[in-house]
């Protein structure tokens, strides 16, 4: 059974490379590109993994990270951003991240690390 990837990520082609990596990996991916419309997803279906930006256009991931492990609490959740600050870091894991990514990354790097939790 394939596993099941919302990326939440603002710049769209951005967001597009990944969720075209993760198919090319035998994932099941649905993307967002803000907060309202990933709640929506989070709530209409069954996800194994969250990748979610830090900085969004109506919002705060960590909204998109907290609505997501109160739906379910072993859903596995990153996020990411440009932004270098460790008690974002730190608030992200207090609410169930389990890696913050620095970004630019290469999705190449982001694959391993999700399979290694």
């Amino acid at each position: 059974m394939n596993r099941s990837i919302l990326v939440v990520e603002d710049d769209i082609v951005f967001c597009k490379m990944l969720t075209r990596y993760f198919q090319k990996h035998n994932y099941t991916t649905y993307d967002a590109q803000n907060v309202q419309d990933a709640l929506k997803l989070i709530h209409a279906e069954q996800l194994d993994i969250l990748l979610i930006d830090y900085k969004l256009p109506d919002g705060s991931g960590l909204d998109v990270l907290q609505a997501g492990k109160e739906k379910a609490q072993n859903i596995r959740c990153f996020m990411m951003s440009r932004v270098k600050d460790a008690s974002l870091e730190e608030k992200a894991s207090e609410l169930g991240a389990e890696n913050f990514i620095q970004k630019p990354f290469s999705p190449q790097d982001l694959l391993p690390i999700m399979q290694n939790h």
